[in-house]
Order: structure tokens, then C-alpha cells, then sequence
């Protein structure tokens, strides 16, 4: 007759009743725990989703992918009202001037809204940039501005730089260049006509 071994027996914290009560009460706590991070973001994705929108066409599309993440996201339904041209001027610029919101001037701590190294009127800084009070505000007034040299005739990037250098009749510097150069290069991406 072969002896069976049985295994030992250790004490237990619970009795075998206690141990399902314990066993619901740590599956609702750690369910609880779920539903409060599911709430919590399913509202912040719920906020992303309600912002966002079908494009309306390829341009909005490579807009939407070029710009995603960076603090000019913010604008895209100001600049993407705006028409087709001052929309690409407006994200060409603001990606030489700033990439796109991340460096940009400030007053009283404050973002100004302003991408484009724009220099008006408009609350100055220290630094004699103009500082917005809104994305909005900020579109209109530089959309406006760029939309003048549009109906002027300028319509090149290399024509453009004269938002670097105002109306100088002297030859471009490195800087001056490479501000024309990296202007084409998103001017480019949005449009088929060679600059």
C-alpha cells in the first residue's frame, strides 16, 4: 500500500466565507477605481473628439498633420477660415518664426498668440511684438496683414521677406535667405505653383 503525502496545512487569516467577502470587496474597489479613470478620460477624450472635425479637403488634411501638437493647433479653425493663400503664408511664417507657437513672445507671463514675429500696433511687448488677446484676434489681424501684401503683388516667399526686413532695396543676407528658404519649403507643402 503506497502512502499519499498530503500537504501541509497552514493557518489561515480568513475562514473560507470571509475569504468571498473579501474577495467581492477588492473586485468592486479595484472596479470603482476603473470606472473613476474610465470617467475621468473618457471627458478628456471626449473634449479632443468634440473638437475635432472631418477635413474638408486635402489641404485641411495636411494642415491638421503638419501642425498636430504644436501650440498653433489652437488656431486651426481661425486659419483654416481664412482663404487658401494667407492660410499658407500664415503657417509657412509662423513655422520659421516661432515652430509653430513653442517659441514665441510673452507679456506679464502671458502667451501672446503671436507665431508670426509680427510687430504692429497692437499691445506691445517690451520686445516691440505685438501681443494678442486670442488665437481669433491674433488670425484676424495677421491674416489682414498678409492678405494687404497678397493684394500689393507680393506673392512669393522671396517677396515676402520683407516681413523679416521691411522694403530694403539691398541685397539679402545669409539669414534673409534662409528666412526665404524655409518659408518655400512649407509654402510648398501647400501649394503646387513653384516659388
Amino acid at each position: 500500500m503506497s502512502k499519499t503525502k498530503r500537504a501541509p496545512r497552514f493557518p489561515s487569516l480568513f475562514y473560507v466565507s470571509d475569504r468571498s467577502s473579501l474577495l467581492l470587496a477588492s473586485v468592486f474597489v479595484v472596479a470603482l477605481g476603473v470606472a473613476v479613470g474610465l470617467a475621468s478620460f473618457g471627458k478628456s477624450l471626449g473634449d479632443e473628439f468634440s473638437r475635432f472635425s472631418p477635413p474638408k479637403s486635402f489641404f485641411e488634411l495636411k494642415f491638421r498633420a503638419l501642425v498636430f501638437g504644436h501650440p498653433i493647433d489652437r488656431m486651426s479653425r481661425y486659419i483654416l477660415a481664412e482663404d487658401r493663400e494667407v492660410a499658407m503664408y500664415l503657417v509657412a511664417i509662423a513655422k520659421k518664426e516661432s515652430n509653430w507657437g513653442k517659441f514665441a513672445p510673452e507679456k506679464d507671463g502671458k502667451t501672446c498668440f503671436n507665431y508670426w514675429g509680427y510687430r504692429g500696433p497692437e499691445n506691445t511687448t517690451d520686445s516691440g511684438y505685438s501681443c494678442f488677446r486670442t488665437p481669433a484676434e491674433a488670425v484676424s489681424t495677421v491674416g489682414r496683414r498678409i492678405r494687404e501684401l497678397l493684394d500689393q503683388g507680393v506673392d512669393t516667399p522671396r517677396e515676402f521677406v520683407v516681413w523679416k526686413r521691411g522694403f530694403l532695396d539691398t541685397p539679402l543676407d545669409s539669414s534673409e535667405e534662409k528666412w526665404v528658404s524655409d518659408v518655400a519649403y512649407y509654402v510648398a507643402k501647400f501649394s503646387s505653383r513653384k516659388n
